[in-house]
């Protein structure tokens, strides 16, 4: 009982971590372009794309107040 307790955690602990793997800015899921796939099959790309539209959102929040 034991060891079946300790497989099924271990496949839903596995599980969990996939579904996280990608965190693009979009949903993956109506990629259109070969862009936003390359971005969606890449971990890597997924990151960066996170990151770069976090910032994008920091700067804009930070200059809201801007004016020329």
């Amino acid at each position: 009982m034991k060891k079946l307790t300790s497989i099924i955690l271990s496949t839903l602990g596995t599980a969990l971590l996939f579904t996280h793997a990608h965190s693009a800015s979009f949903d993956c899921e109506k990629a259109a372009t070969w862009v936003e796939k390359t971005i969606c099959e890449s971990s890597e790309l997924s990151n960066l794309d996170e990151a770069m539209a976090n910032k994008y959102k920091q700067e804009l929040a930070n200059n809201s107040g801007y004016e020329d």
